[in-house]
């Protein structure tokens, strides 16, 4: 993968701490596994720094269940997103000018705890989803995360602020 680094090496670009007082053991990702990230880690972003991020992450995350689920999007690691069981018996496809996604119900379709189906008589036909409760400042942070992290390390110095906000957890 691709690895971008700062000129001081093993210093938190967040947080502002630096080894021994910060570790760097963990695999730290620019931008989320869960958004198709493979490829792309940093070496300036601290343990401590990389297990906040991932709770703004899950936050994220667990908000794109629906469409996650029903495109069948990989978790991290191999296989389905681990948090959704992908909707057995839905499949889906954009229309030609990919602006709609059109979901298929098939005969083989099976509730599970994420998905399921019903008919009402005042809406006719609906797809149920389970919503998860979020903190709204964690996909700010996140998003804002990616924009520092991608940032030349010559810019930094300009938004310092934002990066002590983003070290300081949203309750």
């Amino acid at each position: 993968g691709n690895i971008l680094t700062d000129s001081s090496d093993k210093r938190c670009r967040f947080c502002g701490r630096s080894y021994p007082d910060a570790k760097f053991n963990e695999r730290a990702h620019t931008v989320p596994e869960f958004l198709g990230n493979t490829a792309l880690f940093n070496l300036f972003e601290c343990d401590e720094c990389n297990h906040l991020f991932q709770k703004y992450e899950t936050t994220v995350a667990n908000n794109y269940k629906l469409y996650r689920g029903i495109r069948s999007l990989p978790k991290k690691g191999n296989g389905h997103n681990k948090s959704v069981k992908p909707a057995q018996g839905i499949s889906s496809y954009y229309n030609a000018d990919r602006r709609i996604l059109k979901l298929q119900i098939t005969n083989n379709f099976k509730a599970n705890n994420d998905f399921s189906i019903g008919f009402a008589k005042k809406h006719g036909r609906f797809i149920a989803f389970r919503q998860i409760e979020y903190n709204p400042m964690h996909f700010n942070k996140l998003f804002a995360k990616m924009a520092i992290s991608m940032l030349p390390e010559s810019l930094l110095s300009e938004y310092r602020d934002y990066q002590k906000y983003l070290s300081k957890e949203s309750t």
